[in-house]
């Protein structure tokens, strides 16, 4: 089933593209009832682990949210509690990137050059008759869109024939022809971009060709190296030839001779964040406390000086307006207001937790228009206080079967909730999805790490050679997923991951099937 929209043309992606995911309903009472899919995928990133969530939806409806709680379960001896680790020190190792998602165009289609072709001509036409502060916006939403959308048609054609090891040849040469045609529906618009550019002050058309051709010969040197068939090999080998000669005559700063092979990376990693920018949506936190907040605390000053004035008052009235007794009684009084207050602010703020997060991130486009917001909470607490469904999980998710005892755990609950407005204006030119990534650095967590390695207690053999082996510590995170259903009842999806660590950083992560 395909999708028009603002001349692209949007295809949803088949369920063997999912992985993790589940198709939920969210009911918003103020909004039509809309379809949301939710792909998760997590990486191990050096020292971090990157946890992405893929959310496609339909149009229709006025915002669409959801809530994810990440229980860390973490051994006592690495010392992560509520005594070394405040909220605002668990602030700094979680950092949030959301972004739009580029057109889901089929490659077919693409190289067909009716939809991409029209839509570009199109969009030209239009700048050229805006203003120049106008038309230098478009014509970067233009072209960077442009490319983007070549990426992804172009990735899920290759993913598609990526397991086909023993390609045939007709099946490469049609790779090849629809990679050529789409490249061209783009560079026979060349001069004309070209032309724009000079006239606006811009060269996005230049890097956003270098782009496209970069990935084109990223894309099929991962074909190459992995079909077996010679012949096929050979089909895709001239056209990966071919375009290397086109990116040495028109990009010299993208050939390898020009420059060491740090600057390449360094430069295509420039470009690519530079082509990207126009999908990202700008995370900016909320500063100073919310209007609970406020509200709270002048309720706790207003009942601490209820009790400073009832003092004040009974002790008056009793000995008079001046006597020893009343300064005795206003001295009291006072020093008990200031404690009331602060007691009733912490407790209030204990009650209240729910709804005051410890940071309120607002998602903004283009530094204006605020489309969203993201609320994170951090919290120690003991394992009395585990839901149920997540003690089980945890338990049953122990390596060494049948030891476990929660006396050796720490535990951390992160919960973030996402609320996006699903306005139109927003989602220009783009799929109805975003990107919700969260990255999570876990070097803080490795201070009081043990040692390097240790003696096994047994020999391996006869000779008596005592071995040594890396010293690991397991780390569990329990996430829940809560959406609401279609008849407005809360959807929980739970999973369970087990991160090993070394005093080196994180040696492996695995998603446990439990």
């Amino acid at each position: 089933m395909q999708r028009t929209c603002t001349g692209w043309v949007f295809a949803r992606a088949s369920s063997n593209h999912v992985l993790n995911s589940d198709r939920l309903i969210r009911a918003d009472p103020y909004s039509v009832e809309i379809e949301l899919m939710i792909e998760e995928k997590l990486k191990v990133q050096g020292q971090q682990l990157e946890i992405q969530q893929h959310l496609s939806f339909e149009p229709g409806a006025k915002q669409i949210r959801y809530r994810i709680e990440t229980y860390i379960f973490s051994p006592v001896s690495l010392q992560i509690n509520g005594e070394n680790y405040k909220a605002a020190d668990c602030l700094r190792f979680f950092k949030n990137f959301i972004r739009l998602r580029p057109p889901s165009i089929d490659l077919e289609h693409f190289a067909n050059g009716s939809v991409a072709s029209n839509h570009l001509s199109e969009a030209l036409a239009e700048l050229e008759k805006l203003p120049t502060e106008l038309a230098l916006e478009r014509f970067l939403q233009v072209n960077k869109l442009f490319a983007l959308t070549y990426k992804r048609s172009l990735r899920l054609k290759t993913h598609n024939l990526y397991d086909e090891l023993d390609l045939q040849d007709s099946e490469a040469r049609h790779y090849v022809e629809l990679i050529q045609k789409a490249l061209d529906v783009y560079r026979l618009q060349a001069k004309r971009l070209r032309e724009i550019g000079k006239t606006i002050g811009s060269e996005c058309d230049v890097f956003c060709d270098e782009f496209m051709s970069v990935i084109t010969l990223y894309y099929l040197q991962k074909m190459i190296v992995r079909i077996q068939r010679e012949s096929s090999k050979n089909i895709l080998l001239s056209l990966w030839e071919s375009e290397n000669r086109y990116r040495k005559e028109h990009h010299q700063e993208s050939f390898s001779e020009q420059s060491s092979q740090e600057q390449q990376l360094y430069r295509w990693r420039l470009l690519t964040k530079y082509v990207s920018s126009c999908l990202f949506l700008n995370i900016k936190p909320h500063v100073g406390p919310t209007f609970l907040v406020h509200s709270l605390y002048g309720f706790a000053a207003a009942v601490s000086m209820i009790f400073a004035t009832v003092i004040a008052f009974a002790w008056q009235g009793q000995y008079g307006a001046l006597s020893a007794n009343l300064f005795v009684a206003l001295v009291i009084g006072y020093i008990f207001k200031d404690r009331i207050k602060d007691l009733l602010k912490e407790q209030l703020s204990k009650r209240f937790k729910k709804w005051i997060p410890d940071r309120r991130l607002e998602i903004l486009r283009d530094e204006r228009y605020h489309v969203g917001d993201c609320k994170e909470s951090f919290e120690f607490f003991d394992v009395r206080r585990l839901p149920e469904p997540v003690r089980r999980l945890r338990q049953r998710a122990q390596s060494v079967k049948g030891i476990y005892d929660w006396r050796f755990e720490s535990i951390l609950l992160y919960k973030k909730e996402l609320t996006v407005k699903t306005d139109p204006a927003l989602f220009r030119d783009t799929r109805y999805g975003l990107m919700d990534t969260t990255w999570f650095n876990l070097m803080p967590f490795l201070n009081f790490i043990d040692i390097d390695e240790a003696d096994l207690p047994v020999a391996d053999d006869s000779s008596m050679h005592i071995s040594q082996a890396d010293k690991i510590y397991h780390l569990y995170f329990v996430r829940r997923l809560f959406t609401l259903t279609a008849d407005k009842r809360e959807s929980v999806k739970d999973e369970i991951i087990r991160v090993v660590l070394t005093n080196k950083g994180v040696k492996s992560m695995k998603t446990l099937d439990i």
